[in-house]
Order: C-alpha cells, then structure tokens, then sequence
C-alpha cells in the first residue's frame, strides 16, 4: 500500500484459502508476479528492454567485463537481459566509478534517480531491509531509452523486524544504508544521497511517505495507515486461525503472535532454530507495529530537521571479494 501511495510499481496481491480434495491446506498470499512482461506493460507502458531481479547483487564493481556479473547475484529476467549484461554491467560502473564533481549528471543518463526515491523513502520509512539496504529482493528494468527503473518486491521483513539488531527504527535516514550495521546494498543509496539535489529529492518523498504510513499518534479521522492494517487483520483473522502450516514455518508464527503483534512487541526470550537471520539469543525480535512506526515517525522528522551530515562521511570499505 504504502509504494502505491507514492506512484512506485506494486505488486498487487489478496489472501485466499487453498483446499485441496476438500481438506485446508491454510491461507496462503496471492501475489502478482512482478518479473514479466504484463507486469512491464501495467507499470510502465511498455515490455521492451532489459530486466534483471536482484538476489544478492550489491551493485559494487568487479570488472569491465559484463559476464562477470551472471554470476554475481543478478538474473536475467527475459532474453534481452540473458543475451547481453552489457547495460547492466555499465550502470554499475557509473555508479562506483565516477567522480564525485561528475555524478550527478552522469547517473542520470543511465538511472531514474526520482523514481528511486519514490521506492526507497517507503523502504526508509518502514524499516523495509530486505530490498536495497541487503542487496535483494528488487528488479532494475532498463527501458529501450537506455534508462533504469529500480523497483520491489518481497515486502515482508519491515515493520520492526529484527530492530534490535539493525535499529532501523532509529537509525538515520541520511546515512540509512551505511549506518553499522551497514547494508550490503550501500553503494548506491550512498553515492545518490551525497548529492545536495538528489538530498531534496528524497527529504521530499520521505515526507510524503510518512504522511501515508504512519502510527497512531498521526491518526487522521477515516485516513490512518494503522486502521487500514487493523481492518485488514479483522477481515483475515478467521482463515489465519484455521491455518496450522504457517506456525511451521522457519520462525514458527503462533495464532497469538498473529493476534498481538499490531499493538504488541513479539518477546522470544529462547535460542531459535537456526536461520539466516539470527544467531543467538532473541529477547524482542519484533517490534509492535505501532510502536515502530510511531519510533520511526518521531525519529526521521528530528534526522529531516537537522539534515545531512556535513562534509558526508567517507564510504565504508567494499566487500571483500571471494576467492
């Protein structure tokens, strides 16, 4: 809801229950597949170019060569993608490699930096890490005018996840990706974000962003973000309560867990399986929701105020590379 609020490609989606030969197998997301043709011709007009998904892709230089970057993390979503990485290839060394006096200009021969930023204020102002700040879970589709669209899918870990080890509910939003513990992702919000135009640009969208999404300290009468998730959960309580499969899943969601998490933080105080997200102990993985945006609200309008750091720190190192 919130990327389509701010003009950003979603994915649309509905719940459903799935029965098979009379028997529920649980409730299950419908999701519309963001990485086809259809979904390029709804979005933007047209299904001619490139388009890579991201799974892993951190947009951090390794060679001039393109095929170096088929097994870097990005996938060939259609033959012109698979045929050439050559576009992409040359997009990430705009991105690491010119000078800071000539980015500006340059990034926006190759890159939709406004349409970025529609997606990425979303991303800041739901504490969405899964997507640019991890390196995953996005899609850039270069059009048949040689610019990039950079968009989203997989919206799940948000909303507080994990916040007591990435802090994204506090963290700032200047240096969002940058901030330990850094993104994988860093590179390109970083270089964007050092740019003074490119700061308006996205102090712009976040404002608009948190207007839309947002706690309940900021409730409107018949317009809150937090009414329409309340509703929404009364409407798909029922089915989730009858779902036995989902408290199976990696990190074993209880009914209750369902039932408290809008209004009330998830308190694990016990060593979960191992998974790819924690290695320890977990006391307060999950935040409520409103909690967290309410945290995050009051948070980035202080960061906002205050304003970019001055000068912008140094990047931290790249990856190191794999043998």
């Amino acid at each position: 809801a919130g990327m389509y609020a701010m003009g950003a490609p979603a994915q649309r989606s509905s719940h459903a229950m799935v029965y098979i030969n009379d028997e529920l197998w649980g409730m299950y997301l419908i999701m519309e597949d963001p990485g086809t043709n259809q979904f390029l011709e709804s979005r933007f007009g047209s299904k001619k170019g490139y388009l890579w998904k991201s799974g892993g892709g951190s947009l951090q230089y390794i060679s001039d060569d393109p095929d170096v970057y088929r097994d870097a993390g990005y996938k060939a979503m259609n033959d012109e993608a698979e045929a050439d990485f050559g576009p992409l290839a040359n997009l990430i060394s705009i991105i690491n490699l010119t000078p800071d006096d000539e980015f500006e200009e340059k990034i926006q021969t190759v890159f939709d930096v406004e349409y970025f930023f529609r997606t990425y204020a979303v991303e800041v102002a739901t504490g969405n890490w899964d997507g640019i700040y991890n390196a995953n879970n996005y899609f850039l589709y270069c059009k048949s005018n040689g610019i990039f669209s950079y968009y989203r899918h997989d919206l799940d870990l948000s909303m507080g996840s994990l916040d007591f080890y990435y802090r994204f509910s506090t963290r700032n939003v200047w240096t969002w990706t940058t901030d330990l513990p850094k993104g994988n992702g860093y590179i390109l919000p970083y270089r964007l974000m050092k740019v003074p135009a490119f700061q308006e640009i996205f102090k712009n969208y976040l404002t608009i962003a948190m207007q839309y999404v947002n706690g309940n300290r900021y409730w409107q009468k018949n317009n809150s973000f937090m009414q329409r998730v309340k509703t929404m959960h009364q409407q798909i309580a029922p089915g989730a309560m009858l779902d036995y499969w989902h408290s199976l899943d990696m990190l074993m969601w209880s009914k209750e867990d369902f039932n408290i998490n809008i209004n009330q933080p998830l308190l694990r105080p016990q060593i979960l399986p191992p998974n790819p997200f924690l290695n320890g102990p977990s006391f307060s993985p999950f935040l409520a929701f409103e909690d967290f945006l309410n945290k995050r609200q009051a948070n980035s309008e202080k960061q906002l105020a205050d304003g970019p750091p001055n000068p912008y720190p140094p990047p931290p190192p790249p990856p190191k590379k794999k043998d």
